[in-house]
């Protein structure tokens, strides 16, 4: 099962989110963000654009969620230090599974 877990700081109290497992509409929620993401570094990039697309990613972690947070409440609520947690629940929304480093030393290159 592709469990993860979040946790947020809202109103000052650690509040923890579980994703107990991925959907067909998850994955249509990252796809569809892995589009705009693309039209976007397929062109000239702005700051405000950067901004945009960033929005639009954490938009697709909340409608992930099932809304159960807001997109203020994941921008400002995550500590910087787990972040990367955003990675692995994009990548699990795909359809994909971060491997572990430590079991392949080689990462496949033989």
């Amino acid at each position: 099962m592709s469990t993860v877990k979040i946790t947020l700081k809202i109103n000052d109290e650690n509040k923890e989110f579980i994703k107990a497992d991925f959907t067909l509409y998850d994955n249509l929620q990252a796809l569809k963000h892995r589009i705009k993401e693309e039209n976007y570094y397929a062109k000239d990039q702005t700051a405000d654009g950067y901004e945009h697309i960033q929005h639009d990613f954490a938009d697709t972690i909340v409608n992930i969620f099932g809304n159960r947070f807001t997109r203020d409440e994941l921008l400002h609520g995550l500590s910087i230090s787990n972040a990367a947690i955003l990675d692995e629940i994009y990548l699990k929304a795909l359809g994909g599974e971060e491997k572990d480093k430590d079991a392949d030393p080689d990462n496949g290159k033989k």
